[in-house]
């Protein structure tokens, strides 16, 4: 029987062990608990009447109708004791249906809680601050029909070598590494880098995976010894099929057994002439390959000093052996040292005439120069590169044309960085490289929203999903879930959002993956505080800040703080907003975060006009438009407008208001902005029912129900359109919906309304 282990709505029910966790937290079940929840799970939304559950749970034995009720019951009282949620549906006359949606995992528990820490390098796109449930397919059937390419060029994974004790460990550490940086530097072959597998993935499911997607796949494993002064290099290779080829080379000296080893790998893979000549890389000097090999070893177990000591004594050994000079750049950058790095990336700009070797360094300074805070230089270096090696398809060409579109990106050249992309799609189908497509897919999908392109944005964030669960790449499935959750949520479509990130959630906590955790019910309480449920909202956020101090994580923390002002501001407890908008303010300059100070100023205008205040708003709106038109961030365009209209409305200057928000409606229609559409509505509907033009209120508000607006405002000022009109009943039954459906953000004035609603009822009743 396949172990397997069962995940929904925070829970994980591990069928090894036969114990259920809620949150890693372990749950007492019963045995009679656990028999009827493993058998609800594996049958989620089927309808289960009481003969199959006597078949399957009770085994036969006969067993009373009240008994299975009453164990259905028990569960049921165990699960919302912890998690409040619907578990059970008793469909009359046939049976009950278990309603949560299942993701099921291969049962490695003990891997999956403790290894993830952080998303792979190329990985950094988790937006904002960074999902229905779905089945990991690691068994494909015809996968990517309109994206998988019948090229056979070949395809390498070098798996690492086991960990040995022995005192030449670094022997058994570093082959793997030598190889993979051989086989990196050829523009003719497609090599997948092991340590990009999702860590959900187990090494035999990724492989697996990796054969459905790439049938001519090669595995390359390798061992080297040393006995007698004799040294032992052993190569494998592993094809779909589960055919192992073999060899060994021996020679006394290190460099020329691999250099035999490698010409061995060339012929049986049929790549003697794709490959660039190991012998550009494997040096004529033994002791220099020894060292270097050292050096690799070192710095895939993190010592950094001892990695830098190798790679310095290569240098001395023959100043030209470039490959450790990069090594050596990557590792000063790493310690802060990046003006020693760029200098030794000079060096090798002067002398190098490799093509691979050169653009490998510079991929490597453009990075540099990125965090140093030169975008421009780093654009100016990618451009150049790319430009000189246009016809190329070195792989490090195409990491370096994924992080120049991220770069005009996120200095808002929408249109750059997707034609990038574009230009870009074609060369990773061509390699089967899906993980890198999948990345582009869901950055062009997070673009087109940006610039208010929907179905865009829809159609490539769904392709990006597509390739993550064929990969079984959870955490690129959380990330997407994300980007579908915004989508939705810029169509007030917010049942679709939660459902979307609660998938999310529940990924990542059962991964115990915390940055993932917080990324996500930030986004909840997003949602949760536009539908007016602000005490959920307020209890998720507790977690969201105890996340981001555990974590150190300045953006995080902020995001915590945003929300605790906007849920004081729905509830109107100023004193409390404005003590949270200080804190948060000193947090952004503090970190000299952008982005947070923008937000920063952006909450003082709307926390001002909510109390009618308008001292210093204008200065404030100026300094905000000047920072739109700088970054071309043309959504934030839409806030602005909503809070310029407002502060207009406060000054008595209601035409120009008006303008403005009949303006920007156009402006919202056109990127399908379906939350700023009803707040613009809202405020016209406002301002007409205060100029008695109640006619035109009730046309504007109508005009929303499209939009799925939130009951409150929406539905309060749909209910004074009706008794304006003298509508009383229906401005009554209107009220009474707001207040069943306005959550936490019905108010003492707002019973008050709806009490001199029912006085009149009354009395008209009375009159007739």
């Amino acid at each position: 029987m396949k172990i397997m282990q069962y995940l929904f709505l925070g829970f994980s029910l591990d069928t090894q062990k036969k114990e259920l966790y809620y949150q890693s937290q372990k749950v007492e079940l019963t045995r009679q608990n656990y028999q009827l929840l493993s058998f609800f799970v594996k049958n989620p939304g089927n309808v289960i009447d009481k003969d199959k559950l006597v078949e399957e749970v009770w085994n036969g034995r006969i067993v009373a109708d009240n008994t299975i009720d009453q164990s259905i019951y028990k569960l049921k009282k165990v699960l919302t004791s912890i998690n409040n949620e619907k578990y059970f549906e008793t469909i009359y006359g046939l049976g009950t249906k278990f309603l949560p949606q299942i993701v099921v995992l291969p049962n490695n528990r003990s891997k999956t809680t403790s290894s993830i820490k952080s998303f792979p390098t190329k990985k950094i796109l988790f937006q904002t601050l960074i999902p229905i449930f779905f089945i990991i397919v690691f068994v494909l059937n015809n996968p990517f029909k309109n994206t998988i390419s019948d090229n056979t060029k070949p395809i390498f994974i070098v798996l690492p070598n086991k960990i040995s004790l022995d005192e030449n460990d670094w022997l058994q550490k570093s082959p793997s590494l030598f190889i993979e940086k051989i086989l990196s530097h050829s523009s003719n072959i497609t090599l997948k880098h092991y340590q990009d597998k999702p860590d959900n993935l187990d090494q035999q499911q990724y492989l697996e995976t990796q054969w459905k997607l790439s049938p001519n796949l090669y595995v390359v494993t390798s061992d080297v010894s040393i006995q007698e002064n004799l040294f032992s290099v052993t190569l494998s290779i592993l094809n779909k099929q589960g055919k192992v080829t073999e060899q060994i080379f021996q020679n006394t000296k290190l460099n020329n057994a691999f250099s035999l080893g490698m010409q061995w790998l060339t012929k049986q893979t049929k790549t003697h002439d794709l490959i660039v000549s190991p012998s550009s890389f494997i040096p004529k000097n033994p002791y220099l390959l020894e060292l270097y090999m050292r050096g690799l070893s070192a710095e895939n177990q993190q010592k950094m000093d001892e990695a830098i000591n190798y790679f310095e004594l290569c240098r001395n050994e023959d100043p030209d052996f470039h490959l450790a000079t990069i090594e050596l750049a990557k590792l000063m950058d790493r310690k802060g040292d990046q003006d020693k790095a760029l200098a030794l990336l000079d060096t090798i700009r002067l002398i190098n005439t490799n093509a691979a070797i050169e653009i490998e360094s510079d991929a490597i300074r453009g990075g540099i120069l990125l965090r140093q805070g030169k975008p421009e230089q780093a654009e100016k270096t990618y451009t150049a590169l790319l430009q000189k090696y246009q016809d190329h398809n070195y792989q490090d060409l195409v990491s370096l044309r994924y992080r120049l579109s991220i770069l005009y990106a996120t200095s808002s050249r929408y249109q750059k960085a997707l034609g990038v992309l574009n230009a870009l799609e074609p060369i990773l189908v061509e390699t089967q490289n899906y993980e890198y497509l999948a990345e582009s897919f869901q950055a062009k999908g997070s673009i087109y929203l940006k610039i208010g392109q929907i179905d865009q944005a829809k159609f490539f964030t769904n392709k990006a999903m597509d390739i993550f669960v064929k990969t079984g790449d959870l955490i690129g499935q959380v990330k997407t879930h994300s980007g579908i959750a915004r989508i939705s949520i810029q169509q007030a479509n917010y049942a679709d959002a939660i459902s979307h990130l609660k998938q999310s959630l529940n990924i990542t906590r059962s991964l115990d993956y915390k940055f993932g955790i917080g990324a996500t019910l930030n986004e909840i309480i997003d949602v949760l505080v536009l539908q007016g449920k602000t005490n959920e909202a307020r209890k998720l956020n507790q977690e969201l800040e105890k996340i981001a101090l555990g974590i150190d994580f300045t953006a995080m923390l902020l995001a915590s703080k945003i929300h605790t002002i906007e849920i004081s501001q729905l509830l109107k407890q100023w004193e409390k907003a404005e003590i949270y908008l200080k804190e948060h303010h000193e947090l952004a300059q503090a970190s000299n975060y952008v982005r947070g100070i923008k937000q920063n100023t952006l909450l003082t205008v709307s926390l001002n006009l909510e109390q009618n205040i308008t001292d210093g708003v204008p200065q404030l709106l100026e300094s905000l438009e000047r920072s739109i038109e700088e970054s071309g961030e043309t959504l934030l365009t839409l806030q602005v407008n909503i809070l310029k209209a407002q502060y207009y409305f406060l000054i008595g200057q209601s035409q120009q208001a008006e303008s403005l928000l009949i303006l920007s409606k156009t402006m919202a229609i056109k990127t399908q902005d379906n939350v700023a559409l009803v707040q613009i509505n809202n405020l016209l509907a406002k301002y007409y029912l205060e100029s008695k033009k109640s006619l035109k209120a009730m046309a504007v508000l109508i005009e929303s129900e499209k939009y799925s607006p939130t009951a409150k405002p929406y539905l309060l000022l749909k209910s004074k359109a009706y008794l304006e009109s003298s509508q009383i009943t229906k401005a009554l039954e209107t009220a009474n919906m707001c207040k069943r459906l306005a959550n936490d953000l019905w108010t003492v004035d707002d019973e008050m309304y709806l009490a001199k609603l029912v006085e009149l009822k009354v009395s008209k009743l009375k009159s007739n």
